[in-house]
């Protein structure tokens, strides 16, 4: 989904909202949403993007947080039972950041940031740095677990994370 953001001078941001990149502090923001067809037609589309291996830890602690219905109870006990997991099922929470770009040579927003700069990019956008939301906690991993498999799954991400200024 894409947010659209407006500025107290009446410019308009809108954001392609990519689940555990700040989508949260993004619909927190919004006036409104626009659907998938209508977002191209507006102008300054940007996204925001997570480094990806740090993304997936973060959806750990994500889960471990909230125990939301990501994931059957039984499915996950650790943080290595739930890289595996990410490896059998699909979910857009751990869905490579491309796929929501709309594709590596055709990317549908007009510039993307590193999430990094968020506060950056929304204070000067809005005037004021707005209160991040519904962040979660690093919870206890293996950082070495399945590290080549994930360099892998998110080899583009990595690209166009590592590409970013």
């Amino acid at each position: 989904m894409f947010s659209v953001i407006h500025s107290g001078t009446g410019r308009i941001l809108s954001v392609l909202e990519i689940p555990k990149c700040g989508s949260s502090t993004l619909r927190y923001l919004q006036r409104s949403r626009v659907p998938s067809k209508d977002f191209l037609k507006l102008k300054n589309r940007i996204a925001f993007i997570r480094e990806p291996i740090n993304r997936i830890q973060k959806c750990y602690g994500f889960f471990c947080q909230s125990r939301r219905k990501l994931i059957p109870p039984d499915a996950v006990g650790n943080y290595k039972e739930f890289i595996d997991f990410t490896f059998e099922t699909d979910d857009e929470h751990w869905r490579p950041q491309v796929s929501f770009l709309g594709g590596r040579e055709s990317f549908i927003v007009n510039k993307i940031y590193k999430l990094e700069a968020m506060d950056r990019v929304l204070s000067e956008f809005l005037g004021f740095l707005p209160e991040r939301q519904n962040q979660s906690e690093f919870s206890p991993i293996d950082p070495q677990y399945r590290i080549s498999d994930l360099e892998e799954k998110y080899k583009e991400d990595l690209e166009v994370y590592n590409g970013l200024r």
